[in-house]
């Protein structure tokens, strides 16, 4: 017998679904900010709407990786922290705040992506909860990694050849920040193994974790679904039929 597609409204609940709990708010902010990181260029009075953009990433990722108070304390003294460094960056009254900026949010997303990784890893069985975090651990991924080839940058500066030249981080604000749109878009590039070529690491240490990255995002799917597959199929042989 055929099947019937659900009506529009149908959608609803189940969107709604994929952006319940922890895990879910998280989802949602990180969508949020791949979408809406690239179009907040204008100046430097943005800098507060991109600080509470990427405060709502942090605390969200703090608060889906582990459910006790220290954390929650710790993610929302980071975000505080960060939303003082993102003006004070952005109007050149302390310009180098920014590289400070990404050693924050690459702490603490390395901290949220092991937290759920290892939540996946020890999940019983596949539910919403575990397929939301598997999920934000691959945007996490390219998300450290970004904040990594930053930190990079800043030590070796020129780490990277851009189409526009080699990266800079003693330009300005604004300058920095669309080198920081180049190379999430490289990081993610990387991360899925894609490789267009237009931007290219160019000293050891940038390339070697390059290299690095594309083999854990590889890494990362194949472990991933083969363990997700597992899951699945042990529960569907578990149910009585």
């Amino acid at each position: 017998m055929a099947t019937t597609a659900p009506p529009p409204n149908a959608w609803t609940p189940r969107l709604y679904r994929a952006f319940q709990g922890r895990d879910g708010r998280l989802l949602l902010a990180l969508i949020i900010l791949l979408i809406c990181e690239p179009l907040i260029t204008q100046g430097p009075a943005w800098s507060i709407l991109t600080a509470a953009v990427w405060n709502a990433v942090l605390v969200s990722a703090l608060f889906s990786a582990n459910g006790r108070r220290t954390p929650h304390l710790f993610g929302l003294g980071v975000a505080a922290a960060d939303f003082l460094i993102h003006p004070l960056a952005a109007y050149g009254v302390a310009p180098r705040l920014i590289h400070v900026h990404s050693f924050l949010v690459f702490v603490t997303m390395l901290y949220a992506t092991v937290w759920s990784l290892g939540d996946i890893l020890q999940a019983p069985k596949v539910t919403t909860r575990t397929l939301q975090k598997a999920v934000c651990v691959y945007i996490l991924l390219g998300m450290v990694w970004l904040h990594l080839y930053l930190l990079i940058d800043a030590g070796r500066p020129g780490s990277f050849l851009l189409p526009n030249g080699r990266t800079n981080p003693s330009v300005s604000y604004a300058e920095r920040r669309e080198q920081t749109m180049e190379l999430m878009y490289f990081s993610f590039v990387t991360l899925s193994t894609v490789g267009y070529g237009d931007i290219t690491p160019v000293r050891s240490v940038a390339r070697t974790f390059s290299a690095l990255e594309g083999v854990a995002g590889q890494i990362y799917l194949t472990v991933l679904i083969a363990r997700l597959v597992g899951l699945q199929i042990a529960h569907s042989l578990s149910e009585p039929a």
